[in-house]
């Protein structure tokens, strides 16, 4: 069953093409208007005059029932939540599964977030990075259709080298030996923090993208750097405390899958 902004979409868009008919029909009229005053056909031309001001009339009238037929407060809706609940149910309905988190939806490989404004004209959707102003349900679930079956765009090497990068700045902050053959366990968050050091960076890169770019790392297998240091992931707090530090995602299939802390092995030396 479509949802309010959908059917109030729906209905406007039937408002406006009979509206677009509308006006084409004055258009058509006044050409017949010029094409009998060009011959002097003054019959032709009086009842084409005639025509294209009943014309004109009635597509003054479709217009004010286009605009009075749109009475949707959008920021409102999306405030209120029934914009992103009208998401969830036309992906059930797509046969699309999306797992919403933290006002976030993962769209397998996609992070989707719904922005509301103070104006309807600054509502939007964003996915991953891109911002779009297509905010209806049934026209966004094609748009991630699509991009389900495209290749996800992850450089899962360059994304290892930037976790050893941190996690070796942390190390070296910790002042670690160099005995173990293990680095020592540091907890994510810290790394992330590493990450988004700079003012504006963890507004550009969330938590939840990192969580996300962890997801998608352990799947692709690749866990040795091209020094040979090996990155093992722990989803274990090991203290009460420290779940809140837990870094948490639900995948395609709807399970849970928790990141907590990370270690890098020594790099072999040849």
């Amino acid at each position: 069953m479509d949802g309010e902004f959908e059917r109030a979409l729906a209905r406007t868009e039937a408002d406006a093409l009979a509206t677009q008919r509308a006006a084409e029909a004055v258009v058509k009229a006044a050409r017949r208007v010029v094409a009998s005053a060009r011959t002097g056909d003054v019959g032709a031309l009086e009842r084409g005059i005639a025509e294209t001001e009943r014309n004109v009339q009635s597509l003054r009238l479709q217009c004010t029932n286009t605009s009075d037929g749109w009475a949707l407060d959008l920021p409102e809706y999306i405030e209120g939540g029934g914009l992103l609940e009208e998401v969830m149910e036309a992906a059930r309905g797509a046969g699309l599964k999306l797992y919403e988190q933290d006002g976030r939806i993962f769209s397998y490989p996609h992070l989707v977030r719904i922005a509301g404004s103070r104006t309807s004209a600054d509502c939007a959707v964003i996915i991953d990075k891109k911002r779009s102003k297509s905010l209806r349900p049934s026209f966004l679930m094609r748009q991630l259709i699509a991009a389900r079956d495209r290749p996800p765009k992850f450089d899962a090497k360059s994304f290892l080298k930037s976790l050893y990068e941190a996690y070796s700045w942390a190390e070296r902050a910790r002042g670690a030996t160099q005995a173990s053959a293990w680095g020592p366990v540091i907890e994510l968050v810290d790394v992330y923090d590493l990450l988004t050091l700079f003012p504006g960076q963890a507004k550009d890169y969330s938590k939840q993208e990192f969580t996300r770019d962890l997801f998608l790392l352990d799947r692709s297998g690749l866990s040795e750097t091209a020094a040979g240091a090996r990155m093992e992931l722990s989803a274990s707090t090991g203290t009460k405390g420290s779940k809140s530090r837990l870094l948490r995602l639900v995948d395609e299939e709807g399970r849970e899958k928790f990141y907590y802390a990370i270690a890098f092995s020594r790099p072999q030396r040849p």
